[in-house]
């Protein structure tokens, strides 16, 4: 009996005239991959830029609701408003422990008693205490206006919140 000899699978592919992937294919496939690569990472990056914005939003929104929280708090327990001319800078009260307190926002931040009600890295501007004399038998009553804004070298690392209250004085002072 006669052994056939069998030719390995190279020797096959030369005889189709076919050795491997063409130019033309490799290029297509390193084309398809850029692209899916260009792709993800652009999805990626937006993600980033929309989380840090979301976080500068989120931080000014919080120091200016605990600014505002503070002030409005404290103004409807006073006893009554010791200083307060219509849309100022500052406003004084008397606490009901008898002490005053001076709230401001003279060369930009929030604060009571010199203690700043927010983080150093924000802005604050358009601040005004508005009072209202309520009369004999009504309270007075406080308008707060201030705008908190966070200023990055990226648009996405900046926000501005606008805050706006009205507080109605508890006690009427006899």
């Amino acid at each position: 009996m006669v052994k056939k000899k069998i030719l390995p699978c190279s020797v096959d592919k030369q005889a189709n005239g076919r050795q491997g992937f063409t130019l033309i294919e490799i290029l297509i496939v390193v084309g398809v991959f850029s692209i899916l690569a260009l792709t993800a990472s652009m999805t990626f990056f937006n993600l980033l830029k929309s989380s840090t914005k979301s976080r500068t939003t989120i931080l000014v929104k919080q120091n200016g609701d605990y600014a505002m929280g503070v002030m409005t708090r404290m103004i409807r327990n006073a006893r009554k408003l010791e200083s307060c001319v219509s849309s100022s800078d500052h406003i004084t009260i008397r606490n009901p422990d008898g002490y005053p307190t001076t709230f401001s926002c003279i060369d930009h931040p929030i604060s009571s008693q010199s203690a700043s009600l927010i983080d150093d890295t924000l802005a604050v501007s358009n601040c005004s205490f508005n009072c209202q004399d309520g009369g004999m038998f009504k309270p007075d009553v406080v308008t707060i206006k201030f705008t908190l804004s966070r200023t990055g070298s990226r648009p996405e690392g900046e926000a501005s919140v606008n805050f706006e209250t009205m507080v109605n004085l508890r006690n009427i002072d006899d």
